[in-house]
């Protein structure tokens, strides 16, 4: 009986064991969300935490619907855990594994650069309080190994929302309170992989770095260009490409070593970076970086930078390695870190080459050195740049320079011009550059400058107009033109120029000692220029030989090289006296010996714009005089106003004017001749229309253009009322008096530099006669024999000619070779008794003695035939083809 009673007390017992066993299961998950909640009020502060404990047991417990704030939260916690009644409650529960698994981390960057997670912080949003206090309380809660997984960031930077997938592995060291953790995340679709070591002891939010004890990061293939697109400003102009290789490793106890390869910059610049390694050490808030690089140069806008090829004939791209020192103040609370100092500086190459086309610009043993120092609100610097020999080798030319430097001080300084604009930096180069020993090399040009020399101010003040003012100069140069024999002198010019800045332009000055052709006396060339635009530029100036003071020409002009090459010149000169002597010391070779008095002044211009030259000019003659002895010819009252349209040919318009008072070549005189012409392609004179006074009469010509390609021309020479006394006497027939014109043609014919008259005649006006009298008759019968018939006949017609009144007269001319052929025809009577008696018995006229009565001739007709030397003509015929050849 009492063993039953037993029994029953133990199932009641049991079953009411059973009951609180599992009313306690029941409430265990409840009891133990109120001594977690209650413990992460103690040590975290906050209020706003949520979870739910789904299971647990003896060594698991799963937890779901994990929230902090409105920034954390997890999908699903699960703790492994063993017990340890050896220590005090609560922490006989020991975490050996904590599986998080979906946590999302909502986070931003607020205006000073700080994280922030969302809804965590009661007041600023952000951990806050004692955090280093509440990272050592929560060190028991810790288990030894952490993991992490299928887990993400989501980070809103600059109104971007950025998705950070992640994953970490931990194991915690409680004795020693150390982690060491392994992960993974993915950015812009770039995995990037860490390993790092941490001192629990010393680990704060706000001091993360400081708990890192070792620390590796490695991506390779990163995609730089997307970090830049973040971090950097939306309209930025670089643009890099393809993926790079970055390591970060923590060396020592603050310092850092961080190595890059595979940076490529696609724009602006075709540059790259490869093997960049850099150390970073931090003391008292100053981040110091060491660091050294290859920068490969391949290709700025339609330009390649290469090394000096071996044989080669596209040179692959130029590396160029640098080393540098860069300091950092980070401290300045929110202000962001300030430069202290820079230091860089390229290794000295063997030399590099830039193209372009067919242009390349070779520079030997290059090498720059930059130096910076700054603080908070100021920077200044100095740039050193230096080479050797430089090379351009230009479409048609060369330029070479034995050695080059720049040199610039910097200075400059940090501004704030709203919280909207941000912060920038305004920066100013005192710059200075020397190109020394330059030659210059072209078709039919040589030039050497002692230097070229230039100072300037570059400007920067945060906006997008840069400004760029100062001064270049050109020292002592000479330039030659071997082909045309010409050489310029003592060649000296400074510019003031400027880019992008406002204000009035400054005017420059150049000069040229002597420009000298050939051995004459050297031509002086002196002015000013300004520049009027951004690439636009203004000169004025004078030409004057120092030999012939009164010979000055002025000229002035522009140059635009914006988007049209274009260029102006005009000149001009005053009237001065154009003498044969100061030309012969100017020009001692010219071939055609002339005595020359001319009043000259001209006027043109010369204008370069699409590719096109033209030019136009005018050239005035006053008063002028000419001599040519070999021609036998004299000019005197000449003027002309010859209106060129083009002065390279040279050509002019149709319809130019010269007039000569007289015109003498031997006893052939002309006066008021007028002739219109017009030049031709620069090697034909169009002769529209010429006339002048002969003879008391006048002669014209009617259109020919000379010289003709085969060098033949054929004119008529009309003549209208000559006298015919005046004509016999210019022509070299007789020395003659009286009255009376003759009118008519003479076909003229010029070949290769002969004159000819071809049936040439002129004939008195019909019903009009004259009276001729001739001095010189003698002759008519030279060289015919005494006793010959023929010889009556003439000399009846030399004594005939001496005073004789003509009702009708005509002259024929035609020449052969050397020789005119002249014949006179006159009819009409003897105004005088004629010293001739007909005698029946012989059938003609015979000369009767003195005091003989003679006989008086009521009509006679008179032929008269002269052959008379044509050399005179002929050599001025000569003298004018030399002209032409």
């Amino acid at each position: 009986m009492r063993f039953k009673t037993l029994i029953k007390i133990g199932l009641v017992s049991g079953l009411v064991l059973f009951a609180c066993l599992m009313l306690l299961a029941a409430g265990l998950p409840f009891i133990a969300e109120q001594a977690i909640h209650q413990k992460f009020k103690e040590t975290l502060r906050e209020r706003d935490i949520q979870f739910r404990i789904d299971r647990i047991g003896a060594s698991r417990m799963v937890i779901s619907g994990l929230g902090m704030g409105r920034g954390l939260s997890a999908d699903q916690v699960v703790l492994e855990y063993e017990w340890d009644l050896s220590q005090p409650f609560p922490f006989w529960l020991s975490p050996q594994k904590l599986i998080l698994s979906g946590i999302s981390l909502k986070g931003e960057m607020d205006e000073s650069n700080k994280f922030i997670i969302q809804g965590i912080g009661p007041e600023t949003g952000s951990v806050s309080g004692d955090t280093e206090k509440s990272v050592q309380d929560i060190l028991p809660l810790l288990p030894k190994k952490l993991v992490v997984k299928n887990s993400l960031i989501f980070l809103t930077l600059r109104g971007r929302g950025i998705h950070i997938p992640f994953e970490v592995l931990a194991s915690i060291d409680q004795e020693n309170k150390r982690t060491d953790l392994s992960g993974e995340f993915t950015l812009f679709g770039n995995k990037v992989q860490i390993l790092a070591g941490l001192d629990l002891r010393k680990l704060s939010i706000r001091d993360f770095a400081g708990a890192i004890q070792s620390f590796t990061m490695d991506a390779a293939g990163f995609e730089l260009g997307d970090l830049v697109s973040l971090l950097g400003p939306s309209d930025s102009p670089f643009l890099f490409s393809g993926g790079s290789d970055i390591r970060i490793v923590k060396k020592g106890r603050s310092d850092w070593g961080v190595s890059l390869s595979k940076i490529n910059l696609a724009r602006p610049w075709g540059l790259g970076i490869d093997s960049l390694s850099a150390d970073l050490g931090l003391e008292n808030k100053i981040l110091t970086l060491n660091t050294g690089f290859n920068l490969i140069c391949r290709e700025l806008p339609g330009i390649r930078i290469q090394k000096p090829g071996s044989g080669s004939k596209e040179p692959g791209p130029l590396p160029i390695s640098l080393s540098g020192r860069l300091q950092l103040d980070l401290g300045g609370g929110g202000q962001g870190p300030k430069l202290k100092s820079l230091n860089l500086e390229t290794s000295t190459l063997k030399g590099l080459v830039v193209a372009q086309d067919l242009q390349r610009i070779r520079v030997e043993d290059p090498f720059m050195a930059l130096t910076l120092k700054g603080d908070k609100e100021k920077i200044k610097g100095k740039i050193f740049i230096r080479s050797g020999r430089v090379w351009a080798d230009l479409e048609g030319g060369k330029i070479a320079g034995r050695s080059l430097e720049i040199e610039s001080d910097i200075r400059g300084k940090a501004y704030e011009t709203s919280k909207q604009a941000g912060t920038g930096l305004s920066l100013a180069l005192d710059l200075k550059s020397r190109i020394s020993g330059i030659r210059v090399g072209a078709s039919g040009v040589r030039g050497e400058f002692k230097a070229l020399e230039t100072r300037a101010l570059f400007r920067f003040d945060g906006g997008d107009n840069p400004e760029l003012t100062g001064v270049a100069g050109l020292i002592n140069g000479q330039v030659s033109f071997p082909g045309l024999g010409v050489e310029c002198r003592g060649i000296r010019a400074s510019l003031p120029f400027k880019i992008g800045a406002d204000g009035r332009y400054k005017q420059g000055t150049f000069s040229v000692d002597s420009i000298q052709y050939g051995k004459r006396p050297g031509i002086r060339m002196s002015g000013e220029m300004a520049q009027t635009g951004p690439l636009e530029l203004e000169f004025k100036g004078d030409l004057a030989c120092p030999d012939v003071e009164e010979l000055k020409l002025d000229f002035s002009g522009n140059a635009d090289l914006d988007k049209t090459v274009s260029a102006r010149v005009d000149f001009s000169a005053p009237f001065f006296r154009l003498l044969s002597e100061r030309v012969r010391a100017l020009v001692p070779e010219l071939g055609l010996a002339a005595e020359y008095d001319l009043g000259l002044s001209c006027r043109g211009g010369i204008s370069y714009k699409g590719e096109k030259i033209q030019t136009h000019g005018k050239v005035i003659i006053h008063d002028g005089s000419l001599s040519l002895p070999d021609m036998n010819l004299k000019a005197e009252g000449i003027e002309a106003a010859l209106e060129l349209n083009d002065l390279l040919t040279p050509e002019s318009l149709p319809g130019q004017i010269l007039t000569m008072e007289s015109i003498e070549s031997g006893k052939l005189k002309f006066t008021d001749a007028r002739i219109r012409f017009s030049i031709e392609d620069g090697e034909f004179i169009h002769i529209e229309n010429a006339r002048a006074g002969w003879c008391k009469g006048l002669v014209t010509s009617e259109s020919i253009r000379f010289p003709s390609k085969d060098r033949q021309n054929k004119l008529i020479i009309y003549c209208d009322r000559l006298e015919l006394a005046r004509l016999l006497e210019q022509i070299g027939a007789f020395q003659a008096m009286g009255e009376g014109t003759l009118s008519g043609r003479i076909p003229v014919t010029y070949a290769h530099g002969s004159i000819s008259f071809d049936n040439g005649f002129l004939f008195s006006t019909p019903g009009k006669g004259g009276a001729v009298k001739i001095g010189n008759t003698e002759k008519i019968t030279t060289g015919i024999p005494v006793d010959s018939p023929q010889f009556v006949q003439l000399d009846l017609a030399r004594e005939a000619l001496k005073n004789f009144d003509y009702t009708w007269a005509k002259l024929s001319l035609n020449t052969v070779k050397d020789t005119l052929d002249l014949k006179m025809e006159l009819d009409g009577k003897p105004s005088n008794v004629l010293p001739f008696e007909y005698k029946k018995e012989l059938g003609s006229f015979v000369r009767v003695k003195a005091g003989s009565p003679g006989s008086h001739f009521q009509g006679i007709k008179l032929d008269v035939n002269l052959k008379l030397p044509f050399n005179q003509v002929m050599k001025f015929g000569t003298r004018i083809e030399s002209l032409f050849k």
